[in-house]
């Protein structure tokens, strides 16, 4: 059974690696532009401030699954803290069971007990993420579009 719980999100750089780049094979568009480079810097400096909210999910000892979220006062709405999920991943081997709802599931738990009162989660159109969002009754409050520059 997979194991969900928070982590020290520096603490598994090495073992985050490999699932970042499969991370980016499977969903990133632009991949021209957009070459895996991660602000190891910046996750620390947010992780050293409080202001980094990490999970794991581990099939024993091995990580298999993250979701990095950035818990922050909203900029036009400064009395709302947000919790804005940075990046989510499961690996496929373990998308069939329920680890990826229970991945989400206690994401908004520990956002929760942060004192934050939104989540906010970044879904590609026609993935399995942005189904399993509009049946947990999550909205689609706008959309962000993008064009390479």
């Amino acid at each position: 059974m997979i194991t969900i719980k928070p982590i020290v999100a520096t603490d598994h750089i090495e073992a985050m690696a490999p699932l970042w780049v499969d991370h980016r094979e499977e969903l990133t568009t632009n991949k021209e532009l957009m070459v895996l480079k991660p602000d190891m810097e910046t996750y620390i400096r947010l992780e050293d401030g409080g202001h980094l909210l990490s999970l794991g999910a581990f099939d024993g000892n091995l990580l298999v699954g993250y979701s990095l979220n950035i818990n922050h006062p909203m900029l036009h709405y400064a009395d709302v803290m947000a919790c804005q999920n940075d990046v989510l991943y499961l690996d496929p081997a373990y998308r069939l069971g329920s680890a990826g709802l229970r991945l989400i599931r206690t994401t908004e738990r520990a956002a929760k007990e942060a004192g934050c009162d939104i989540m906010l989660w970044h879904a590609k159109y026609d993935t399995s993420l942005f189904a399993l969002l509009e049946k947990m009754k999550y909205r689609t409050q706008e959309a962000i579009f993008t064009r390479v520059l």
